[in-house]
């Protein structure tokens, strides 16, 4: 999962965020709250480096926070319980202060979902029939 962009494709994806969002990359903030999360769950330097590009992820558009536990559990630990505690922590202290700005990142992904479901949705009305409710004409 994490592996599978080039750099190349890295830097595509950078050059079209917000500014607000490049520069999250860069604040020492968010990389305190990273070494804060590692050490907590004393993770090691490999594991420390997935945390990283999932965070990275995260700001790129690339893992909505609603697949955290996932890839969690597929890149860092096997136990559910173990990677829920790392998942909570993520979102306590970087997803939720940066929710704001990454509404921008993830507002295409959501908008696409909702066209999606509309269509689904209108499809279950219209098939309609009520035994009590006479036909419009």
């Amino acid at each position: 999962m994490l592996d599978q962009y080039t750099t190349q494709e890295y830097r595509e994806i950078y050059k079209d965020l917000p500014k607000k969002v490049k520069n999250l990359f860069w604040e020492d903030d968010i990389a305190d709250r990273i070494r804060k999360i590692v050490e907590r769950h004393e993770l090691n330097e490999y594991k420390e480096k997935k945390i990283i590009r999932i965070v990275a992820h995260i700001f790129f558009g690339l893992l909505p926070p609603k697949n955290l536990k996932e890839v969690v559990l597929k890149e860092i630990v096997a136990s559910p319980d173990y990677a829920e505690r790392i998942v909570l922590d993520i979102n306590r202290l970087i997803v939720s202060p940066t929710k704001h700005l990454l509404k921008e990142v993830y507002e295409e992904e959501n908008k696409e979902e909702d066209q999606k479901s509309i269509p689904h949705a209108q499809e279950k009305t219209t098939g309609f029939s009520d035994a009590y409710r006479e036909p419009i004409e």
